[in-house]
């Protein structure tokens, strides 16, 4: 995320905070949800340019999330489990709920 900040001396500054694990599985299963949503065969190379992460992260986070039953590989395509939905949708609910409590702009 980035920050437009004002500092000591009255000038402006660009703070620019690093995801934590949890954005970076919600910007995963999102991006492989939006190929799917679009009727495409997921391409990896293509969801790990939609998270914005380096393939070899992006390929470990996805090992992790399937190990946890988010999403599997079935017959060459990626399915996104019930888990993984209601991960989204919760991640979804308290990101908008910090928004509104005044912690992200």
């Amino acid at each position: 995320m980035t920050i437009l900040e004002m500092n000591h001396n009255g000038e402006y500054i660009i703070r620019i905070e690093k995801r934590n694990k949890f954005e970076i599985y919600y910007d995963i299963l999102h991006a492989l949800r939006s190929q799917i949503a679009g009727r495409e065969k997921v391409s990896l190379t293509l969801a790990a340019s939609q998270a914005n992460l380096p393939y070899n992260r992006f390929q470990k986070a996805l090992a992790l999330l399937i190990s946890l039953g988010f999403c599997y590989k079935d017959d060459n395509d990626f399915v996104i489990t019930k888990k993984g939905d209601e991960y989204l949708a919760e991640y979804k609910k308290i990101n908008e709920f910090f928004q509104r409590m005044g912690f992200y702009p």
